[in-house]
């Protein structure tokens, strides 16, 4: 009987050193795991959510992938660092990948986040400003050198309102301030942050969202370079799944990916970032992404966005779209 237990031991020794102890395997995958940086285009806010949430539930340490946030004033910035080969992955601004690319940035837009601009034209009740003509005669707050900015001047185009009757007020950024002191009448903005900051302070308000008057853009969406694709095909796949993944799951627990937020920025407030969760949440989703899933991108959408950029001047040529964009990394396999 003993020499029956001590050849039990001894087998159970053998099997423990194969397999190793409890842990040890997780210990293992640590070790293994790809590291990668995601850069935002802006500071800590609910955009920030769907991919915080992802971290949190283990989403990308599932796929064998440790990420690290990085935080980042435009997209410009944001891209030039994935396209110097400084960061992995960006949350940027396709138009603005765009314009790069045709200046010989070597960058590719893997999935859109944003399906449509989330840019609105925003004036306090008392102006008057209800419709696109209402803008004649009144003062508008704008910094010349962003795309909002462009975006508005293609908007004044396109419903016929008459640039040279706006006054225009010359702003760095986009501070609601401008329209809350009285020295503007009108800025433009992003829609889910702007509208709750009004709300919230109790002040009435109109809205013109760009996309209901003919501007229809994609807007922001993950962002890699050509080298980091063609050299890491596996883990651009692996990443882009867990991404995925965590949009899904943060469309379907909005509070959830919210207090994950605050749990890695506690400065930020729950109440601010719920409301304009569902914001982001609003331009995540289209009929299009109902129907072929989060982070859909087709050729028709982004010539759109080439054509525009084209006819305002800020790109002097236009190239073949399969250079910009791939949606051969979306989990989902089809031809869009």
């Amino acid at each position: 009987m003993k020499r029956r237990c001590f050849y039990i031991v001894i087998l159970c020794f053998i099997v423990f050193s194969i397999i190793g102890a409890p842990g040890a395997a997780s210990s293992a995958q640590r070790q293994d795991m790809d590291n990668v940086t995601l850069q935002m285009s802006w500071f800590p806010g609910a955009e920030f959510a769907p991919y915080i949430i992802g971290i949190k539930k283990g989403f990308y340490r599932e796929e064998g992938i440790e990420v690290k946030v990085g935080i980042a004033k435009g997209s410009t910035l944001a891209t030039k660092l994935v396209g110097n080969g400084n960061v992995e992955f960006a949350n940027a601004a396709v138009d603005t990948a765009l314009i790069a690319r045709t200046k010989g940035m070597p960058l590719k837009v893997l999935a859109i986040l944003y399906q449509g601009s989330g840019i609105g034209i925003f004036s306090l009740e008392k102006t008057g400003i209800k419709k696109p003509k209402d803008l004649e005669g009144k003062i508008y707050a704008a910094d010349i050198e962003s795309m909002t900015y462009t975006q508005f001047l293609a908007f004044c185009k396109k419903n016929g309102v008459n640039i040279e009757k706006i006054k225009l007020l010359p702003i760095k950024g986009s501070d609601l301030k401008y329209i809350l002191s009285g020295n503007a009448d009108a800025i433009s903005t992003h829609s889910y942050r702007s509208d709750n900051l009004l709300r919230k302070k109790g002040h009435k308000f109109n809205e013109m969202k760009l996309v209901d008057y003919g501007i229809d853009l994609y807007s922001k969406g993950l962002v890699t370079s050509d080298s980091f694709l063609k050299n890491n095909p596996d883990l651009v796949r692996r990443f882009v799944k867990a991404t995925i993944k965590s949009w899904n799951y943060a469309v379907e627990n909005p509070e959830d990916a919210v207090d994950a937020l605050i749990e890695m920025y506690p400065d930020l407030k729950k109440e601010d970032e719920l409301s304009e969760m569902k914001g982001v949440i609003s331009l995540m989703q289209n009929d299009y992404t109902k129907k072929y899933g989060l982070g859909y991108q087709s050729e028709e959408r982004w010539q759109k966005t080439q054509d525009f950029l084209y006819d305002q001047g800020l790109i002097d040529k236009k190239i073949d779209l399969k250079e910009i964009f791939t949606d051969e990394f979306l989990p989902q396999s089809r031809k869009l």
